[in-house]
């Protein structure tokens, strides 16, 4: 875990972890009416980032796999919920793209065992994407208590 000061002087806790997860894919072409799917083993990186009441999760492996967060830092966010207690982190971001696309990220890590999951979809006319993973997480900085 990771403190520092914003310059307004808030202060900014960063927490890592390092997952072992598996990612399950599937694609489905409105078009075509084909389905395609993928399962991959990852080991990922979580960055978890707490500025005042904002929070921001991002999960990174070989590439992006899935960020959350509270406030529109990105303009494609139209509403967020945060579930979060000190036992669980848990958002939910539902998304408008430009388009006409939309999608949301569902992310949980409970704070007492590691286990993260997510639920990633994207729709747009002509296709659809969801992306679900699951898998244990540990912290990097081993000298602190929980995450």
């Amino acid at each position: 875990m990771l403190l520092t000061e914003s310059a307004l002087g808030t202060p900014i806790v960063e927490t890592k972890l390092e997952c072992q997860i598996e990612i399950r894919s599937e694609y489905f072409s409105n078009l075509t009416a084909e389905t395609s799917r993928e399962t991959k083993k990852e080991v990922a990186t979580v960055i978890i980032t707490e500025y005042g009441k904002n929070l921001t999760i991002t999960v990174e492996g070989t590439e992006p796999i899935i960020t959350v967060m509270t406030g529109n830092t990105f303009g494609q966010l139209k509403n967020y919920y945060n579930q979060s207690t000190e036992n669980v982190w848990q958002l939910t971001n539902e998304l408008n793209y430009k388009g006409g696309g939309e999608g949301s990220n569902d992310l949980r890590i409970d704070r007492n065992t590691g286990l993260l999951t997510f639920l990633r979809t994207n729709s747009s006319k002509t296709s659809t994407i969801k992306e679900n993973g699951s898998g244990y997480c540990s912290k990097v900085d081993t000298t602190k208590k929980k995450f």
